[in-house]
């Protein structure tokens, strides 16, 4: 569940949440149902051809399991304890406001003389296209997030060379010919659908 947003979230206490081992339980629980809507086949549509008493006949005969699948237990009543609130320490709330004041959060401007565009010839008529990204002093973290995002800082980033789109397959072969991006999984009504290639 750690790739989750939502879940990174509330770990690193957002809005000063901490969450129980039960509160985690039950979110990991309707996350991996995607999109709970029933506990049971049966919970929606009605099983056809007796196939239900079916089945628990054969297990009654096989000496099997008596627990029937369809039956909900009762649950306990939850009753979530009372978490202390953690507010934002105010020296953190401070540090935020000083470095907005005393640095400021400047545009990126292309302070270095040079080009600001290139290409590489990768050979076979295959050219990569390239933008120069300036160097210049960046606010890293941030003052609405988990504490771990404090304090922000002003550093200095280095300027570095980008591609100006995604990297298609046709140059990514240049560096690796036996690669094979496949497929890109995304979500569709029909669960057949193979995705992009």
């Amino acid at each position: 569940m750690d790739t989750s947003p939502r879940i990174q979230m509330l770990r690193r206490r957002h809005h000063g949440v901490v969450l129980s081992g039960e509160d985690c339980d039950r979110l990991f629980t309707w996350i991996d149902l995607n999109a709970p809507c029933h506990g049971t086949w049966s919970d929606v549509y009605p099983i056809p051809g007796g196939v239900h008493q079916d089945q628990m006949a054969m297990w009654a005969m096989a000496g099997g399991a008596l627990e029937d699948p369809e039956q909900i237990p009762p649950a306990e009543p939850y009753r979530p304890e009372p978490i202390p609130h953690h507010p934002k320490p105010p020296q953190i709330a401070k540090s935020v406001e000083a470095a907005a004041r005393n640095e400021g959060i400047r545009p990126q401007v292309a302070a270095d003389a040079g080009p600001t565009r290139d290409t590489v010839d990768l050979g076979d008529g295959t050219v990569l296209e390239l933008v120069h990204i300036p160097g210049d002093r960046v606010r890293m973290g941030a003052d609405l997030v988990g504490t771990d995002e404090f304090p922000p800082t002003m550093v200095k980033a280095a300027p570095f060379w980008m591609s100006i789109c995604e990297i298609p397959n046709e140059p990514f072969a240049r560096f690796d010919p036996a690669h094979s991006s496949r497929y890109d999984a995304k979500r569709h009504a029909r669960e057949d659908e193979p995705g992009l290639p």
